[in-house]
């Protein structure tokens, strides 16, 4: 079960209340960069969280995430695109996340993926709205094939 301490409910009171004005028609510049604020203070929290639970627990929080990337400009400065995780074997059945990214050196990477499919390493912040990507997993070709058979028929 996962512990949480005052802050992180502030945290989460400050964000509700900042969404609900949004909600309200409030699109000035101000209320969104407020908003952001208190998205970037929330994640800032999670990590800080993150880092007095066990090492098994961390290990539980970072996990693969199997969908198709699509690049792009969002209203919020932090996030480069979104990523729409495949559920199941349908595809229309697909949870779009913002992505975020750990290490900006990554974006030269993401670039090569944009409109495909990909399996990432990473994150969910802020309740499941954004994907922070810490890693790109990339598959190693397949071994060849050393046994080769005749020509032929049986």
């Amino acid at each position: 079960m996962r512990k949480y301490n005052s802050a992180t409910a502030i945290a989460a009171l400050v964000l509700a209340s900042l969404i609900s004005v949004q909600a309200l028609g409030a699109d000035s510049a101000k209320a969104k960069a407020d908003l952001w604020a208190a998205e970037r203070r929330e994640a800032e929290l999670e990590a800080q969280n993150e880092t007095q639970l066990s090492l098994v627990e961390q290990a539980r929080i970072n996990r693969q995430f199997r969908g198709q990337l699509e690049l792009g400009k969002d209203d919020n400065p932090d996030v480069v695109g979104a990523f729409y995780e495949l559920q199941g074997t349908s595809n229309s059945s697909a949870v779009k996340y913002g992505i975020k990214l750990q290490n900006k050196s990554l974006m030269e990477t993401l670039k090569n993926y944009n409109g495909k499919r990909i399996e990432v390493e990473g994150k969910l912040r802020n309740s499941g709205k954004y994907l922070l990507i810490t890693r790109i997993v990339e598959k190693a070709a397949g071994q060849p094939r050393t046994e080769r058979r005749a020509f032929g028929g049986l």
